[in-house]
């Protein structure tokens, strides 16, 4: 892969009024710029659209294809790029274009806007494919196709991205001309233009939001007053983290009702573990289990700010080491990541009785993307999360301690009951929770 040092002459930089004659890529006023004498149009000027003739313009090729400036085919007044193609390039040889950003970047593409791009095609049916990439990671990348209708002449060819995620940032454009074929072919292009994506506004949140309610409350345990699903699991070093449902090792208890409701789980052990966690996952209404085909259902976020619950653990535990325990936001978005990946946001909240207690938590201050299925938001962003999957289809709560634990924001690990015995001699970790969960 080499950089092209582009060469731009006198003419090229001098004031604006000359840049028709100089062929900067304009052309002469009253020229018809939008027919396939020449390649330019007259309407690229500046960012964001590239006219080959930008004193800062670059070019990096890869694949072993051909890269110049050059004069158009069809208007020797006008610069282009000559891309040559042979029987010893790549199929998937092309050429990055960008006008000096770090990282070859350009401005920010909106995706949703697709890219234009003049061609100068050796014949019809020519496939040309445009990717847009994250410049700082190029797994995070999208592709369109486009096929020429003429030969040895100018059209102009749009390329859309329909499957593109609108939370990353691409800002890296590479052209891939004659794509999938290794044929001598020379292409010209022109003009390749997009629309900048505007900075992502983050409404700040207000308070007195309307309230949601994952659930008011459990009428078993393994129902909520919702019809949402409770989850419980549990496991240590001892057991491949996997509870074998032994009451001596783990189990559920529930009752009360409407509000005064709760439900538990306990894992324990009969020695110190190293590493255990003790949970309970809480789905939102009517909601049974993540779906691994498509999103799924939830409880939909807009200006909310907090979740709210009532949790109560053990005294070993509360005592303990580290008695902080875990709270994790599953999103509802599918991403087509492995089987499938849903956003997670994780927290970390430090006790403040061994009692039934109410807590809150900040949803954009408290929590970090933990999980981000190959979006790239950053882990502090919890407000692009929310944004991209605004939808939360469960709540975990857990003890989780030692080489289990999880990580909350600022670096804070959760904790589990990993050394406290009771006078049984046995290693509680329980987690309770009453009422409602909500959220606004």
């Amino acid at each position: 892969m080499r950089s092209f040092p582009t060469k731009i002459s006198a003419c090229a930089i001098a004031a604006a009024a000359l840049l028709s004659a100089c062929g900067g890529g304009g052309t002469t006023p009253g020229a018809n710029n939008n027919s396939a004498v020449s390649g330019s149009t007259g309407a690229c000027t500046a960012a964001p659209c590239i006219n080959f003739a930008e004193t800062t313009l670059g070019m990096v090729d890869f694949g072993t294809l051909g890269i110049a400036v050059a004069n158009d085919p069809a208007d020797a007044t006008n610069k282009v790029a000559k891309l040559t193609k042979t029987t010893g390039s790549e199929t998937w040889a092309g050429v990055t274009v960008h006008l000096g950003g770090a990282g070859n970047s350009v401005t920010r593409i909106d995706p949703a806007l697709g890219i234009t791009l003049r061609v100068y095609s050796p014949a019809v049916g020519k496939t040309i494919m445009v990717k847009i990439e994250d410049a700082s990671n190029d797994t995070l990348n999208v592709e369109a196709n486009a096929t020429s209708t003429k030969a040895g002449e100018w059209e102009t060819l749009t390329f859309t991205y329909a499957s593109a995620n609108p939370a990353i940032t691409y800002n890296k454009v590479s052209v891939f001309p004659g794509f999938n074929t290794k044929l001598n072919e020379v292409y010209y292009i022109d003009e390749l233009k997009y629309t900048a994506k505007a900075a992502d506004v983050v409404t700040p949140p207000t308070t007195g939001g309307t309230v949601l309610t994952l659930s008011s409350g459990f009428t078993s345990a393994v129902l909520t007053a919702e019809g949402g699903a409770i989850k419980s699991a549990g496991g240590s070093n001892f057991d491949g983290f996997s509870c074998n449902g032994n009451v001596e090792s783990c189990g559920t208890f529930a009752g009360g009702s409407g509000a005064d409701s709760y439900m538990g789980f306990y894992y324990q052990t009969s020695s110190a573990a190293s590493a255990l966690y003790s949970q309970i996952e809480v789905f939102a209404p009517n909601i049974t289990a993540l779906s691994t085909t498509a999103d799924t259902d939830g409880v939909t976020v807009t200006n909310q700010t907090k979740v709210n619950f009532t949790f109560n653990q053990n005294p070993e535990w509360f005592s303990g080491a580290n008695n902080k325990f875990g709270v994790v936001i599953t999103l509802g978005k599918r991403y087509a990541v492995g089987e499938g990946c849903h956003i997670e946001l994780h927290g970390v909240k430090t006790p403040t009785s061994v009692d039934a207690t109410a807590y809150t938590m900040n949803l954009r201050d408290d929590f970090r993307v933990a999980q981000d299925c190959g979006t790239g938001i950053a882990q502090t962003d919890v407000a692009a999360a929310l944004s991209a999957s605004p939808v939360i289809s469960s709540v975990k709560f857990l003890g989780a301690g030692g080489g289990a634990a999880i990580i909350g924001r600022n670096s804070v690990s959760s904790g589990a009951n990993l050394t406290t015995a009771t006078g049984g001699g046995v290693y509680p970790t329980t987690v309770v929770l009453k009422g409602g969960i909500t959220i606004d």
